[in-house]
C-alpha cells in the first residue's frame, strides 16, 4: 500500500460496509425489539385468557355443583311426593266405600221425595258423588226450620284448660 489514494478509497469501501452493516444490524436489532415486544403481548394475551379460563372454569363447576344439590333436592321432594301420594290413595280409597255408602242413602232418601237420582257409582267419578251429596244436603238444609239454639249457639271450645273456659 504505498499510494494514500488507495488507502483512502480501500478506507472509505470498508467504511460504507461497516456502514451497511450497521445498518443491516439496526434493522434486524429494531425487528428483534418488535418480536420482543409482539412476544411478550402474545404472553399477556395467554396469560390473561388462561386466568379467564380458569374463572370460567371455576364458575362452571359451581354451576354445576348447584344444579347436582338442585337435583338432588328434587329427587328427594320427588320421593316425598309419591309416598304421600301413596298414603293419600290408600285413605282414599278407604273413604270411598264411605262415601259411596252415604251417597246411596242420600239417594235413596232424595228419590222418596222426588228428587234427582246420583250420579253412576260403577265408576270412578267420586268428585260427582260429593257434588250430589253436597247440593242435595244443601237442599234439605234449607227446608229444615232454624232453632234458637242453632242460630245464637257459641262454638264450642276444644280444650277445657284454654283461656276463657
Amino acid at each position: 500500500i504505498s499510494d494514500i489514494e488507495e488507502i483512502v478509497k480501500i478506507f472509505v469501501q470498508l467504511e460504507q460496509r461497516n456502514f451497511s452493516l450497521l445498518t443491516y444490524v439496526n434493522a434486524l436489532n429494531s425487528e428483534i425489539e418488535s418480536f420482543d415486544k409482539q412476544n411478550r403481548e402474545l404472553e399477556d394475551q395467554v396469560s390473561t385468557q388462561k386466568r379467564v379460563d380458569h374463572e370460567n372454569e371455576q364458575k362452571r363447576n359451581m354451576a354445576l355443583t348447584d344444579l347436582i344439590a338442585q337435583i338432588d333436592t328434587t329427587k328427594r321432594a320427588t320421593a316425598e311426593s309419591a309416598e304421600q301420594a301413596k298414603e293419600q290413595g290408600k285413605v282414599f280409597e278407604s273413604c270411598k266405600v264411605t262415601i259411596k255408602h252415604i251417597l246411596t242413602t242420600v239417594e235413596k232418601e232424595n228419590k222418596a221425595f222426588g228428587g234427582q237420582p246420583a250420579p253412576e257409582t260403577t265408576g270412578e267419578n267420586v268428585l260427582g258423588w260429593l257434588e250430589y251429596i253436597e247440593k242435595t244436603l244443601t237442599q234439605w238444609r234449607d227446608f229444615l226450620p232454624e232453632t234458637k239454639d242453632s242460630r245464637h249457639k257459641q262454638p264450642s271450645k276444644n280444650y277445657k284448660y284454654t283461656v276463657g273456659n
